[in-house]
């Protein structure tokens, strides 16, 4: 997923991620910035279900018009992939010699996992878009009262 926000000369990335810091940490999200040698700048997480990754990039247009690009790649975490396919095999591995019910309870605990990891980035995309749209509305206000 990838938004813009355009801005002006407020606009500088290392300035609005320690911004964008605050204001995740103020709304319970766990935050890790990059140890240099990764190809992200965030790291970021809510719960135990997913992970978002963050990107950004902030674009000179000439004068003092700026415009930040930001990319998120969000997934859930490596052990529920293992967790759901453990669980969809067993599942079906008890189907096998009858036992339907079981079978069935497995399968929908996987569907019930899935759900979950879904509804998890969903909240995580939500969380971080509005975020950086208001740290950007707050760094264009500071710049209209500094005038």
């Amino acid at each position: 997923m990838g938004w813009t926000l355009p801005g002006r000369t407020e606009l500088e990335k290392h300035s609005f991620l320690d911004r964008f810091t605050k204001q995740l940490r103020a709304s319970d999200h766990a935050v890790g910035w990059n140890s240099e040698w990764q190809d992200w700048d965030l790291k970021i997480r809510r719960g135990a279900l997913g992970d978002v990754f963050l990107r950004m990039v902030v674009e000179y247009h000439g004068g003092p018009r700026r415009m930040a690009r930001l990319s998120a790649t969000i997934r859930p975490l490596i052990g529920f992939y293992w967790v759901q396919g453990g669980m969809a095999a067993f599942g079906t591995v008890m189907g096998v010699p009858g036992r339907l019910v079981v079978k069935l309870l497995y399968l929908g605990l996987c569907a019930l996992l899935w759900i979950a990891c879904t509804a998890e980035a969903n909240r995580l995309e939500n969380g971080v878009v509005c975020a950086s749209v208001e740290v950007a509305r707050q760094m264009v206000l500071e710049r209209r009262s500094a005038r």
